[in-house]
């Protein structure tokens, strides 16, 4: 009997030290618990941050009595990353071109008598702009044969016409042929060169007058008599205010050939520069590199300069003929010097170097005949200076490359002059060009002008006359 309780005890302490050796492997993690005996998960801390957040949004008591829809079941494991369907696939969207809003163009008649048609109507017209009526606003001086039209502008850009400057020939049978107005300060003084031509040929007459805008009305006195085609202003003594370089045609059909008149800042010509004949414009720019303008001219279809002196010009140097006749000064390598560039059967510019001009013809696509390029300006924005220029309609050679160009056509009319400026001082560049109209002109306003859009056919609109439209007879 003592044997019995001997093993029975033997049995029951083998069976609690296994017991204890299981609690410990399980615990350790060597053999798996058994079956109905799998502890509770210790909460991590990232679990009890949640459990405090599902307390605070435990449901209320009559929430509580409505049972909580079963979870939905876990999705299939996979051993790889399942594709979307195409359908769930997101779908990159395409960059959206955005089409430029065609520019309003708007046509103004504006008075006057052409006495010419074709290609010579087109030295009947002229076109600039400038600070004419002292303040904040750009005026434009619209030339149209025997008068010019002072116009301003508001900020939607509708004009109104302010004053009307009359000079026609005292022979009726004569042509006139108005020049560029040239503003000379903020005192709403400018410069208009006037001509006067017979049908014949030959020159009769004309003068250079400063006009003066003060309080809404205009006064005009004329600084000199004869055949006045252009002027330019510029500093050349180094004096306070600037001197003004106007080109007298003179009589070339007599072989009389024209001369640039120097003027001092009161109006007294300090001196004259002979050019050859038949000089149709004028350039002043420092072409040396010496700080002081120099002079530049195109008689004949070819380049004449003569270099700045204190006060005036040195002699005349004649460079080849190139068969070019329109002039400007521009800066159109952007190497920080001035050049000029000449227009007509081709297209040249010409840089100083070792004393002397160099010649480049510029590569101009399809230029297609005689040209004349009326201004040098960025727009389109690059930083480079592009052309505009006019002949059948007015063209835009872009400079997309240094002295390589792409040819943008406008679609306009034959016009008879053309400027880009930034009228309603809004940044951005508006496009304006005269044409001609019956026995008169048309002046078309394109706000906003871009390059990447041919000009729309504008819209005849009747322009208004100030109350107090100011009226001058050039005499």
């Amino acid at each position: 009997m003592k044997a019995l309780a001997g093993f029975v005890f033997t049995i029951a302490l083998l069976g609690a030290l296994w017991g204890v050796l299981a609690l410990v492997a399980v615990l350790a993690g060597v053999m798996p618990p058994l079956p109905g005996a799998e502890p509770a998960p210790v909460p991590a801390p990232e679990d009890e941050a949640l459990a405090i957040l599902d307390a605070a949004a435990s449901p209320s008591a009559v929430d509580a009595a409505v049972p909580p829809p079963s979870p939905l079941p876990p999705p299939p494991l996979a051993s790889a990353p399942v594709e979307p369907s195409p359908a769930e696939a997101p779908v990159a969207e395409a960059p959206r071109a955005i089409a430029p809003t065609a520019p309003e163009a708007s046509r103004y008649r504006i008075e006057g008598h052409l006495a010419m048609e074709g290609l010579s109507a087109l030295y009947q017209g002229a076109v600039s702009g400038g600070d004419i009526v002292p303040g904040d606003d750009l005026e434009l001086a619209v030339g149209c044969a025997d008068r010019t039209s002072i116009v301003s502008f508001d900020a939607s850009l509708t004009p109104t016409r302010i004053a009307v400057i009359e000079h026609a020939p005292s022979d009726a049978a004569n042509i006139a042929f108005p020049g560029r107005a040239l503003v000379t300060g903020e005192d709403g003084t400018f410069i208009l060169p006037v001509h006067h031509e017979s049908p014949r040929g030959g020159s009769r007459g004309g003068g250079l007058f400063a006009i003066q805008a003060r309080r809404g009305r205009f006064t005009a006195r004329r600084m000199m008599a004869g055949p006045m085609l252009a002027a330019a202003r510029a500093d050349l003594d180094g004096r306070v205010g600037d001197e003004l370089v106007v080109l007298d045609r003179r009589e070339p059909w007599a072989e009389r050939p024209a001369v640039a008149h120097v003027l001092s800042a009161r109006g007294r010509v300090t001196s004259d520069v002979t050019l050859g004949i038949y000089a149709g414009s004028i350039a002043l720019a420092d072409l040396n590199g010496d700080g002081r303008p120099d002079l530049a001219a195109t008689p004949d279809g070819a380049l004449q300069f003569a270099l700045g002196e204190r006060g005036g010009f040195g002699d005349v140097q004649t460079s080849e003929q190139h068969g070019e006749w329109a002039i400007i000064a521009t800066d159109l390598d952007g190497d920080g010097r001035a050049e000029l560039v000449t227009s007509g059967q081709t297209t040249t510019l010409h840089r100083f170097a070792d004393g002397a001009l160099e010649h480049t013809v510029l590569p101009l696509p399809s230029q297609g005949g005689a040209i004349q390029v009326i201004a040098a300006l960025d727009i389109d924005g690059d930083g480079r200076q592009d052309l505009l220029a006019r002949y059948e309609e007015l063209v835009v050679f872009a400079q997309t490359e240094p002295l390589r160009f792409d040819r943008s056509s406008l679609g306009t009319p034959r016009p008879l002059d053309a400027c880009i400026l930034d009228l309603d001082h809004d940044a951005r560049l508006d496009l304006v060009y005269l044409v001609q109209e019956g026995e008169g002109c048309a002046l078309v306003v394109v706000p906003h002008f871009d390059l990447r859009q041919r000009v729309p056919a504008a819209a005849a609109v009747e322009m208004m006359d100030a109350a107090s439209l100011s009226r001058v007879v050039l005499r």
